[in-house]
């Protein structure tokens, strides 16, 4: 997997950026258009495709990889994307379950990304947060606050019709997404992004 810098012009023409939070409660992003005029740049987020398995004892969440594989074919075909993938690691007080789920999510999507021919960055969580979300306090709370700040309310709320409550997959994701724009485009899209309010959380 391609950890080098892309600059746009060295490797050659970039189309879009897309941002991935790899966890099963997680999200990708996708920001294009960033070399047109006369509008904004276009964004999408998704929350990342699974399903339920029944076990023995309750059910499973899995990845459902078939539908993951054609959304990002939808995305990325006929495109030039570079994907930033946030960095996965276990921390001390996860079980070795949570920590194994951690590492099957990293490598799926490592995957997908290489058969796709997609030129990925591997972001290491601190990077972005401290560049997009910067503060004390939850990371989470941070992360939310800056996609709203950014893409409106409305991008980081939970999947179906009565969902209220804000998707943090969602907002990692477009944050993610923002932060390799930023990094690898030079492109603040605070600035060209219509009612953008750049107050950072606290």
């Amino acid at each position: 997997m391609d950890s080098r810098p892309i600059r746009d012009g060295v490797l050659g023409r970039i189309d879009g950026y897309l941002g991935i939070d790899p966890g099963l409660s997680g999200a990708f992003a996708v920001i294009t258009g960033l070399n047109k005029t006369g509008g904004p740049p276009f964004h999408l987020v998704e929350s990342t495709p699974t399903f339920w398995v029944k076990k023995s004892k309750g059910k499973k969440r899995m990845y459902d990889i078939s539908a993951l594989v054609y959304r990002l074919k939808i995305l990325c075909d006929g495109h030039r994307i570079v994907a930033g993938l946030e960095r996965q690691q276990a921390m001390p007080s996860q079980g070795v379950v949570s920590m194994f789920s951690i590492g099957v999510g990293f490598g799926i999507w490592q995957g997908l990304l290489a058969g796709l021919g997609i030129d990925t960055l591997i972001v290491h969580p601190r990077k972005w947060q401290n560049r997009i979300c910067p503060g004390k306090g939850d990371t989470k709370v941070r992360s939310i606050a800056a996609a709203k700040n950014l893409f409106g309310p409305l991008a980081v709320v939970g999947d179906g019709p009565r969902s209220k409550k804000p998707h943090d997959g969602k907002a990692d994701a477009l944050n993610i997404c923002r932060y390799m724009v930023e990094t690898v485009a030079g492109v603040d899209l605070g600035v060209i992004i219509p009612g953008a309010h750049e107050e950072r959380a606290e």
